[in-house]
């Protein structure tokens, strides 16, 4: 007790009384400043070794006392006659002094000592009874820890500082030390603070803060700042900061007393105030360093659930809660703040995590989007990084929860959500990798018979199977249906993932490759860049895993290979790659060459590549693998031993792309037997004398003047099969200039005109009748070399072979029965007079009329020698047009017309010229050119309606955005051949092309329709505004006011009848609109909003608002006048505007409507009237059907499907490469194209769905020319309907010119354009 007499030596009784009634009458909330003399001794040294001297014999006391002896007690220090008011005033100002911000060192350690003294003043018991406790001056104590924020610098200008690196040094210059603390100084203030919290636990098991929340509260939330400190943990300087948050934790576990109140609630004080701390809300990402802070909250609670276990299960369950409602917005703060949900999980029992699960089940059914979408992170964490790694669940509980997270992830992958289905599906795919065994099992399961038809489960069902032992997955039929929907969803990043798992599912389950393969190869020509080297990836991977599938193997070919020229340089890497680990690098020494499906994939390849006339696309990678160093001389030398070898076609065809990029080593001794090759005359002498086209430069003088005279001679003799005449020539005029380089442009020139007179004489005989097999051969190489030669040398064909060549094309019926026998003639008179247009404008002149002609006549589909005469015709007229636009114009109708011929391939043939024609600006969108085209989005082939909506949408909407709304009121009068008095006169047509390319009359409603929804699906907002003004004004408006539309006559009522069907359309609805925009703008995404979207969000609400205006005050009563005027006339189609008027009005609020229906009262009682019918009509509908439904359960799943919101399907685009087939070195199948496509119907039925697109990436370009396109032989036709469709299109390079000088160079670019080097054609037997 004697000790305590320390206290007597402050000067208490020198304190001026006033200052400290003031202090004690503003509750220890104000502090006024004290006199001098009282200021003076509160700042002296000496006061302040007192305080600690007191503080350390108090101590000392408290210690010696702590078994509470009689004398333990305030009693005892009131017997002292310690003046404890003035001592409590004293230290308050000294705690208030002390933590300003700008207090010196001296002041900060005087209020740590006085914060200690005071809380060891509280410990003696009787604290209350003695009026030792105040709230205010407990509180001013307990913020004394805010000066834990002094121990690291703070954060500047906004930026956010790394400060865990951050240090200063002691001897920094003063203006760096402003608002901080020195090390030394910081080391001193960490172990003050760490003393006070010592002292706070000590206060704690004595004192009782049951009566006191308020200051329970503030210390709580105080301790946990404290805990915040560990992110600032370092290897060095740390401050002691572990020791303060462990004594921090320490303080708040023994808060939890019920001494200090119900344990459960300050248990939910703690985890109310832990929250914001495992929240991740901030807009720039928190230090890493948070997740020790993480750790250590994590690690309290699960000590706090070893003392009070059900009062911190309910803490953490509330912690959950809050997490789970509370998700952030961004990426990277759901994933964290999942972990931190699975973490808390991880120390709770099972009863604990089982009633989670059900509220994470609940969650992942939420109507928000945030919280479905962080269910799915939950989920998403549990199954594929950090599964449940709690002890207290057995091995049948894991198994169960796991299989309930897999059906909860399926079920989402059907969300309308677009970020829900891309997290769900992302997950999936992690778990289709299937880690372990038991994924393996869990996969299994669903492919099992008598699960394969289950389908996705309820809420209820997943909800049941956590207690029940009740399988949740659905069956296989439902999952690859959904897989199938998923690979074309909207989002790229969920189709990539539905192709991770429709490889891992078809390596698992081979026979679902027959399923997958389509779906996948069609994801090849994805419009997103990601998406496509994916596919390419996956289907590559399918194909190695089982080289034995044919099937697969030309769904690869098709798919992956034209990808090689995709215009995206990463989409060519990996396709180089997967091509290379097929074929080069499979390629091994033939002595060590066993033929199975492994082993020989890369030749079926090969050989698969030159059947589908897909040799540019082999040339193409081998000219990006040499560039890249990847043929080695091991590749050569093991390709080359296959040469003789039942393998031997495969390795010249590899050959001769790789002789177009380099000099092959040794290949002298496999070209020096040309006597031999070109004696043979076939596809095998084709291939070597393509490597020798460009490896004759090996061979020695002697050998290259016999192979020129040999070659000469062959020509002249016409011994040459038509399809290797190109390459001798090239062969025969290479070596000229090697051999005599003064004299070789005239030896060239001499020896063409040489073969044109041959040529000649033999064309003039053309018309003669001839019995000889031979000789009708001899004559079709005569045309060939004739059209060859003519193009390395400066002279013309005679008129009088002109003339014989277009009597062959105009007067064929009375040519002879023997010249018509000659097969291909007519197409190869075709391809002669191509070549020589080209030449010569007015060659072209003459020629143009001729094919136009030819365009007219009308083929038969099975009539292959016609087809090809057409299709060759039109891509004739093409190249002619690149050069003479001016002489093609004219034509370009019978083009048109042409696009509605009966054959496919024609169809076809003429949207990809157009194409290529529109590509590059040679023709202009003149007149009804535009409506022509739409109407092939009708056409009954698949892929002439791919490629019409890729020349819509990739070419002409891509030059003139506005293209669809400037024509588009037009269109219903053209269509439906109706003319309007006051606007639209309509275009002038011939009688053919009114007739074949307008759709009037009810049988043609439906492809109109296709059209309309296909143009009202490219209008943005401002543009269905003006569409619906414009309908209002000049169609429905015309009707009332002005008689200029007789809706009495069919065209008339057509148009009428096109217009509600527009307006009614849903793209056109307000509400619609509203719609839509919300979920563009609102849906949550990955990334930062984007503020420059805002004035377009207004702008668009804007629009909306105006369309609904116009509505209110034009629309309805337009129709209410239109619906009087026909029912004046008993019109039918009263019933249609009948609709679209409740449409319309059903639209708004009764209060809208007020001023309308005060001018038409009559008007609500009309509408429910209608909806009585409407009511009347459905009920009576579904009556029907359940009558005559087999299954009584028909029409509940039909209204399900109804319900459900589907993600809008992605469709494919096309890319600019797909237009070469007609114009690459391939042919037409126009047999096969004359099948009706099975989906027509449905097209037509369903026209609210848009035809599928297809992406087919750029195909080879021509050599540099003016390019004439390649010719049709029916030779050929055959081979049309193996290629793909990438292989239909071809882009021209565009020209600089449009006239040519008749000089050598320009002779080499025609001959170029024409050659028929590249076509594998048929050879003659």
């Amino acid at each position: 007790m004697e000790s305590l007499r320390v206290f007597h030596s402050f000067k208490l009784d020198t304190l001026d009384e006033g200052w400290i009634k003031s202090i004690w009458d503003a509750e220890f909330v104000v502090y006024d400043e004290p006199p001098d003399e009282s200021l003076e001794y509160l700042e002296s040294d000496g006061a302040r070794l007192l305080l600690r001297e007191s503080r350390v014999v108090l101590k000392e006391w408290l210690a010696a006392n702590e078994h509470e002896t009689s004398e333990f007690s305030w009693q005892a220090l009131m017997i002292l006659n310690i003046n404890v008011r003035r001592l409590l005033a004293m230290l308050g100002y000294i705690m208030k002094a002390g933590q300003h911000a700008e207090t010196d060192e001296d002041s900060r350690q005087a209020c740590l000592e006085a914060t200690s003294l005071y809380l060891m003043l509280l410990t003696i018991p009787g604290s209350n009874a003695f009026r030792v406790y105040h709230p205010n001056l407990y509180q001013r104590a307990i913020e004394t820890l805010k000066m834990s924020q002094s121990l690291f610098p703070p954060v500047r200008s906004g930026k956010e500082v790394d400060m865990i690196n951050s240090s200063v040094d002691d001897d920094e210059p003063s203006s760096d030390r402003r608002g901080r603390t020195l090390h030394s100084e910081r080391s001193k203030l960490a172990r003050g603070l760490d003393r006070i919290i010592s002292d706070l636990i000590a206060m704690s098991k004595s004192f009782r803060f049951k009566e006191h929340t308020d200051s329970l509260d503030v210390t709580i939330r105080m301790l946990l700042d404290i805990t915040r400190l560990e992110m600032y943990i370092r290897s060095h300087n740390n401050y002691g900061i572990a020791s303060l948050s462990r004594n921090a934790f320490a303080a708040l576990q023994e808060l939890c007393s019920s001494s200090h109140g119900t344990v459960a609630l300050t248990i939910m004080l703690i985890a109310q105030y832990m929250l914001p701390d495992l929240l991740f809300h901030h807009v720039n990402a928190q230090p890493k360093s948070i997740t020790i802070v993480h750790e250590a909250a994590i690690y309290f609670l699960k000590n706090l659930l070893k003392v009070h276990e059900r009062e911190t299960v309910q803490g953490i369950v509330t912690l959950i809660h809050q997490l789970m409602v509370k998700c952030p917005e961004r990426l990277e703060g759901r994933q964290r703040q999942a972990a931190v949900v699975i973490k808390l999980l991880n120390i709770c029992n099972k009863d604990v995590v089982v009633s989670v699960f059900e509220d994470i089940i609940l969650f992942s059914r939420s109507g928000k989007i945030s919280c479905r979408l962080f269910a799915q992170e939950i989920v998403g964490k549990l199954l594929t990084e950090s599964s449940l790694s709690n002890n207290d669940l057995d091995k049948e509980i894991k198994l169960r929860m796991r299989k309930i997270l897999i059906a909860i992830v399926l079920s989402r992958c059907t969300d309308r959500s677009s970020l829900v289905r891309g997290k769900a599906m992302a997950t999936l795919a992690s778990f289709s990798d299937c880690n372990d065994d038991a994924d393996k099992t869990i996969l299994k399961s669903m492919f099992e018979a008598s699960a394969s038809n289950k389908t996705f489960p309820m809420l209820d069902e997943l909800k049941g199977a956590l207690l029940e032992d009740v399988d949740p997955l659905p069956g296989s039929t439902a999952l690859i249906a959904m897989l199938l929907d998923r690979v074309n969803d909207e989002r790229a990043l969920v189709r990539r993932s539905a192709l991770k798992i429709s490889r891992n599912l078809s390596i698992m389950f081979p026979s679902l490759i027959s399923k997958m393969t389509h779906v996948i190869s069609d994801r090849c020509r994805d419009p997103t860049l990601t998406v496509r080297q994916f596919a390419v990836h996956v289907l590559s991977e399918i194909l190695q895993q089982f080289p034995h599938d044919s099937g697969l193997l030309d769904e690869w070919i098709q798919a992956v290979v034209p990808q090689i020229y995709d215009i995206e340089a990463k989409v060519q890497e990996k396709v180089l790659e997967c091509l290379g680990n097929v074929l080069i690098n499979r390629i091994t020494n033939a002595t060590m060459y066993i033929p199975d499906a492994a082993n020989s994939l890369p030749w079926r390849i090969l050989d698969r590549l030159s059947n589908l006339r897909m040799r540019k696309h082999l040339s193409k990678a081998c000219s990006l693998w040499v560039k890249n160093g990847d043929i080695t001389k091991s590749v050569i030398s093991n390709l080359q031993s296959h040469v003789g070898t039942d393998n031997t076609i495969g390795a010249w065809i590899l050959l001769a792309a790789l002789a177009e990029n380099m000099k092959i080593p040794s290949i002298d001794r496999y070209i020096v037997d040309y006597k031999e090759v070109i004696r043979k005359n076939d596809f095998h002498a084709s291939l070597v004398l393509h490597v020798l086209r460009y490896a004759w430069s090996v061979l020695n003088r002697d050998c290259l003047e016999d192979l020129y005279q040999h070659l000469y001679k062959c020509i002249c003799h016409f011994e040459i099969n038509f399809n290797l005449i190109s390459i001798c020539l090239d062969i025969l005029s290479s070596i000229l200039r090697y051999l005599d380089a003064v004299k070789s442009s005239h030896l060239i020139e001499s020896n063409m005109v040489e073969l044109m007179k041959l040529s000649e004489a033999k064309v003039q005989d053309l018309l003669e009748e001839s019995e000889s097999c031979t000789q009708d051969t001899v004559k079709m190489r005569a045309i060939f070399t004739l059209g060859h030669s003519s193009l390395l040398c400066t002279n013309k064909i005679s008129s009088s072979t002109l003339q014989i060549l277009g009597r062959l094309l105009l007067q064929w019926e009375s040519l002879p029965d023997t010249v018509k026998k000659i097969k291909d003639l007519q197409a190869s008179a075709v391809v002669l007079l191509c070549q020589q247009a080209l030449r010569d404008r007015e060659v072209a002149k003459e020629v143009t009329p001729i094919l136009g002609n030819l365009m007219r006549q009308e083929t038969n589909p099975n009539s292959l020698t016609k087809t090809a005469v057409k299709i060759n015709a039109a891509k004739a007229l093409a190249d002619i047009c690149v050069r003479f636009t001016a002489l093609v114009e004219p034509y370009l109708p019978d083009l048109c017309i042409s696009m509605k011929d009966p054959n496919p391939a024609v169809r076809e043939a003429i949207v990809v010229i157009f194409i290529q024609l529109l590509l590059e600006d040679f023709i202009k969108m003149k007149g009804p050119f535009f409506f022509h085209i739409l109407t092939m989005l009708s056409d009954t082939d698949r892929m002439i309606r791919e490629l019409t909506t890729f020349l819509v949408e990739e070419r002409l909407l891509m030059k003139n955005k506005t293209l669809i709304s400037q024509q588009f009121l037009e269109s219903i009068y053209h269509y439906n051949n109706c003319r309007s008095r006051s606007a639209f006169c309509g275009h002038g047509m011939r009688d053919q092309e009114r007739k074949l390319l307008t759709l009037p009359g009810r049988a043609n409603r439906d492809k109109r329709n296709v059209i309309y929804e296909f143009m009202l699906e490219h209008l943005d907002v401002s543009a269905k505004s003006e569409l619906l003004v414009k309908l209002t004004k000049y169609v429905l408006r015309e009707i009332c006011d002005e008689n200029s539309i007789d809706v009495t006559t069919e065209e008339g009522a057509c148009v009428l009848k096109d217009t509600v069907f527009i307006i009614n359309n849903n793209r056109m609805q307000p509400s619609s609109l509203v719609e839509k925009h919300r979920g563009d703008t609102s849906e949550l995404d990955d990334t930062t909003s984007n503020p420059s979207s805002t004035p377009n969000n207004n702008a668009t609400n804007v629009i909306i608002a105006a369309m609904k205006k116009h509505n209110l005050d034009n629309l309805l009563p337009t129709l209410i006048t239109l619906k009087k005027k026909l029912a004046a006339l008993k019109s039918p189609l009263e019933d249609d505007v009948d609709g679209l008027l409740f449409k319309i009005y059903s639209e708004y609020e009764k209060e809208h409507l007020i001023n309308l229906l005060n001018e038409y009262p009559e008007l609500e009682k009309e509408m429910d009237c209608y909806q009585r019918r409407l009511k009347d009509k459905i009920n009576s509908e579904n009556n029907d059907g359940k009558s005559s439904s087999s299954s009584p359960n028909v029409n509940k799943e039909l209204a399900g499907i109804c319900k459900q919101t589907t993600p809008r399907v992605l469709l494919n685009r096309i890319s600019r490469s797909t237009i070469s087939c007609c114009k690459s070195n391939e042919s037409v199948d126009s047999g096969n194209r004359s099948q009706i496509a099975s989906t027509y119907d449905a097209l037509i039925k369903g026209s609210s769905v848009h035809p599928e697109r297809s992406l087919l990436i750029q195909t080879p370009p021509p050599e540099p020319s003016f390019g004439t396109s390649t010719p049709i032989l029916t030779q050929n036709l055959d081979s049309y309907s193996n290629e793909s469709p990438a292989q239909r299109i071809r882009v021209k390079r565009p020209l600089s010119d449009q006239e040519i000088s008749p000089d050598m160079s320009r002779r080499k670019i025609l001959r170029d354009s024409v050659s028929y080097d590249n076509f594998d054609l048929s050879f003659e037997h």
